[in-house]
């Protein structure tokens, strides 16, 4: 049975090219950033959070308009219970 080395080193140069090539690239460079850096491409996280800003969401509830207020009371006239936009 006879080895055949140049296959397999054509096999094995393949599969470490395609491996490099492949490898998403951030996972390679890790770059360390301080506050007030800017990042020299998208950033990702890895779990969702929220972040609201209070003062503008407190100004944006105060100019809500009531669009539709339900009753339990039955009036005969429903366009009382509306306002308009």
């Amino acid at each position: 049975m006879k080895i055949a080395w140049r296959e397999i080193g054509i096999t094995a140069l393949l599969v470490a090219t395609l491996t490099i090539l492949l490898l998403p690239r951030m996972q390679l460079q890790t770059r360390t950033l301080a506050i007030g850096d800017i990042a020299p491409a998208d950033i990702k996280a890895h779990t969702d959070f929220l972040l609201e800003d209070e003062v503008s969401a407190q100004k944006k509830r105060k100019r809500l308009k009531i669009v539709y207020c339900h009753s339990t009371i039955s009036t005969s006239k429903p366009s009382r219970s509306l306002t308009s936009v």
